[in-house]
């Protein structure tokens, strides 16, 4: 039977009488409502037309006909009116504001003004000018390690389909055996052709916006409206003035899109930049620029293709101060301190003869401290960096290579200077122009001898080591630490509670009276390493370089990178086992065994007693002050207090809080 048939039949079937009747259904409630609404008007339409049935036909015809339509039309105009007077004031506004802006990048800001904001160093000044300087003829190559990272994609993602599937296993947490497979099918695909010299055609890179390259042609690019950090760093390395005897060497990588047209996210490149123009060199499969080995490569191939008399080092992206530097946010990497000292060892070996990098530099945030300076010893001569968050801006690369350029004779602590005279007299001019419109950028920068940084660094160990040992005996030790730590400049106001990176100098400042000649062999090498230094704002008393000191940790990221510290970062015992001390109030086995070989036959635990009765201590409150009872023991073991202001409304039954007090006494 075809299906014809079947529909011929199924149409003939016979019908009892109970198939015929069909089940009334009952009607859901929003058509129950729509009927109740339809019957309602009907009746008030009706109740109208009989109110108007004898009324004269020019009224009978408004009220009926005209009135209610033209209430619609008045309020429609008066919505029009209204939207068109917020457009105007609008449009109003942006002009006002957009002239504003105009006014501001108008202003006259005299060289005066930027000092009065953040004076010169003119003490290290004086110490740079009496240093020795090198032939003007000497030729030199600045190597820019550039990250570009969100800083440069700013949220935007132009990878390609390959490279997006290439790289997301590395940062996914699981994957499907389907994915597996595939991926494994095109890996030994890849590796099979490369085997005999083969590789992928350039279309699997190509990016969702095209980038400029030989055969495109640069008017068909696609360029974001916001430029990235870095597109625009290399934009005024271009815009400088240098001779040949200047050679920028920069890779690119870890961004998922850059606004510069020449650059493909898909790929790891390696260009030159000079005066008005920037040349692709080296185009590569994708790198994670995260990994110790990229790193060493490019250092590699610096070393090699790019010789010179003398060598810069930059490092461009997010820094975290003791807690490394970059963040590829392709591979979701980033190197440590000590991977950096692990890259320049396999190019250069443990210790070089020579120090390869007349200086090195981290337009990156938080990177002028101790930890970065000691791993980085003996590969450079001085560091340029900063204590502070930097703006995104970074450094403005324009004006110190031009005058690097026009120096002649010259060395790396003046271009360190000049990279921190130009950073900072840009923020402030910068801050001066646009005074009362927006905050006011508040930053620090650095020129620091590394070989005495080193210096500096083994005498706040050696400071560390007899706070420990006087902790054993007194542990109020550990609270006056934490006190201190407190009272001095911290770096990175909105996540202090993460980096804890507090200023060295105004650190130790307030631990001499307690440790009277340690603390002071602190401050003279610090003195003697740090040659020029600039700031302003509330870091204005900062004195050039910071470190690590668990100061706050509040926050759960904070706790973790305070564990990382301990037990990863910290190469020195008496540096580990005192911060361990403080928050742990003992020590673990390996600790308390190394405590012993100071000659500390015993660590105590802390005793938390009296700082539970603490919390048990009932406030007294006399002539509008409150007051809690506190003995000399317990005050010793105190780093901290802060006192919560409430009320509590028993009629209402709640309670009304007035906020936190940090400033009792």
């Amino acid at each position: 039977m075809n299906e014809n048939d079947n529909k011929e039949t199924m149409g003939t079937t016979p019908a009892t009488e109970e198939s015929v009747v069909k089940e009334e259904k009952t009607p859901s409630k929003s058509q129950l409502w729509r009927e109740y609404r339809k019957q309602k008007r009907q009746a008030k339409r009706a109740a109208l037309e009989a109110e108007y049935e004898n009324a004269p036909a020019f009224i009978r015809v408004f009220r009926l006909h005209i009135l209610k339509p033209l209430i619609w039309i008045l309020v429609i105009l008066a919505i029009l009116a209204v939207g068109g007077y917020y457009a105007y004031t609008m449009g109003a506004m942006d002009w006002i504001s957009n002239e504003i802006v105009k006014e501001c990048e108008s202003k006259e800001v005299t060289q005066e003004e930027i000092y009065a904001k953040s004076p010169l160093d003119e003490e290290g000044q004086k110490t740079i000018d009496a240093l020795p300087t090198y032939p003007e003829d000497d030729t030199w190559t600045i190597c820019v390690y550039m990250i570009g990272a969100n800083l440069e994609s700013n949220g935007e993602d132009d990878l390609s389909e390959l490279v997006e599937y290439e790289t997301s296993p590395i940062h996914a947490e699981t994957y499907t055996e389907v994915r597996t497979k595939h991926r494994n099918d095109i890996n030994r695909f890849i590796s099979e052709i490369g085997e005999k010299g083969m590789s992928l055609p350039d279309y699997f890179y190509i990016p969702t916006n095209p980038v400029a390259s030989v055969t495109t042609d640069t008017t068909e690019v696609v360029v974001s409206e916001e430029e990235g950090c870095g597109s625009s760093d290399l934009d005024e390395m271009m815009a400088a003035d240098f001779g040949d005897n200047i050679k920028i060497v920069v890779q690119t990588g870890g961004a998922k899109r850059w606004s510069n047209p020449l650059i493909n996210p898909n790929k790891t490149q390696r260009f030159e930049v000079s005066s008005g123009r920037m040349d692709e060199i080296e185009s590569m499969p994708l790198q994670d620029m995260g990994s110790v080995d990229t790193l060493a490569d490019f250092l590699t191939f610096c070393k090699e293709e790019y010789p010179a008399d003398h060598q810069i080092l930059i490092f461009w992206d997010h820094g975290s101060g003791a807690f490394g530097y970059g963040n590829d946010e392709i591979f979701y990497s980033a190197l440590s301190l000590a991977d950096l000292r692990t890259a320049l060892t396999q190019v250069y070996g443990e210790n070089p003869e020579k120090t390869p990098f007349e200086l090195i530099g981290f337009d990156a945030c938080l990177m002028a401290g101790v930890e970065a300076c000691h791993e980085l010893n003996g590969y450079g001569k001085y560091l340029a960096a900063s204590e502070e968050l930097e703006p995104g801006n970074g450094w403005d690369y324009t004006t110190w290579i031009t005058a690097f350029a026009s120096d002649g004779a010259t060395n790396g602590a003046k271009i360190a200077q000049e990279i921190a005279d130009a950073y900072m007299d840009y923020y402030m001019e910068e801050n001066i122009r646009y005074e009362g419109l927006c905050s006011e950028e508040t930053c620090e920068f650095s020129c620091i001898d590394i070989a005495k940084a080193e210096e500096t660094y083994q005498a706040y160990c050696n400071l560390m080591e007899t706070a420990l040992i006087t902790a054993t005996e007194d542990q109020g030790v550990l609270a006056d630490l934490g006190r201190a730590g407190q009272s001095t400049i911290r770096y990175a106001e909105y996540c202090y509670d993460i980096y804890n990176t507090v200023d060295l100098g105004t650190f130790v400042d307030q631990l001499i009276e307690r440790f009277p000649e340690e603390s002071s062999a602190v401050k003279d090498a610090l003195n003697e390493a740090v040659l020029y230094h600039r700031q302003n704002g509330y870091i204005s008393d900062s004195q050039g370089m910071s470190v690590y000191f668990p100061v706050d940790l509040s926050s759960l990221t904070g706790f973790a990178y305070y564990l990382d510290y301990v037990y990863n970062i910290a190469e020195n015992e008496s540096v580990q086992a005192l911060y361990y001390y403080k928050l742990g109030g003992c020590l673990n086995e390996e600790l308390t065994e190394y405590v012993k070989t100071l000659g500390c036959d015993d660590v105590p635990v802390l005793n938390l007693e009296p700082l539970i009765a603490l919390q048990e201590e009932a406030v007294t409150i006399e002539d509008g002050n409150y007051s809690v009872a506190v003995d000399s023991e317990t005050q010793n073991l105190i780093q901290g207090y802060t006192m919560t202001l409430a009320k509590f409304d028993d009629e209402n039954d709640c309670i009304t809080y007035f906020g936190n007090d940090n400033y009792a006494y």
